[in-house]
């Protein structure tokens, strides 16, 4: 069965059976990519709050990798230090009491414009 289309008694691409809407829509969810963005918007709410006004401006989020680490970007050495070592067990407990079905298990901060 190809393209959900399974070959019909002719020998001809016959129609899948149809799916219920919700099935639908999470797989054209899981297939655009757009249930990313949202984690993706949900933590980026949740940053500033977690990490406060100040490391919020001078961070970016990055994104969750398959192995759910989150990557933040940074603007100095300074600001890496203090999210990478200082502060990252609070960060992390905090984006996981806001969103705890979503952040990932660790945090990994990279300098602004560094090759990865």
């Amino acid at each position: 069965m190809r393209s959900g289309i399974a070959p019909g008694a002719n020998g001809k691409a016959a129609p899948a059976k149809p799916l219920r809407l919700g099935e639908a829509m999470r797989s054209f969810l899981r297939v655009s990519g757009l249930k990313h963005r949202r984690v993706d918007a949900d933590l980026a709410r949740v940053w500033a709050g977690a990490v406060g006004t100040e490391l919020a401006r001078r961070s970016r989020l990055q994104g969750i990798a398959a192995n759910r680490v989150l990557t933040v970007e940074v603007d100095s050495p300074a600001v890496r230090q203090e999210l990478s070592t200082f502060r990252k067990t609070e960060v992390l407990a905090k984006l996981r009491a806001e969103l705890p079905d979503r952040p990932g298990k660790d945090l990994r901060v990279v300098m602004a414009g560094a090759r990865r």
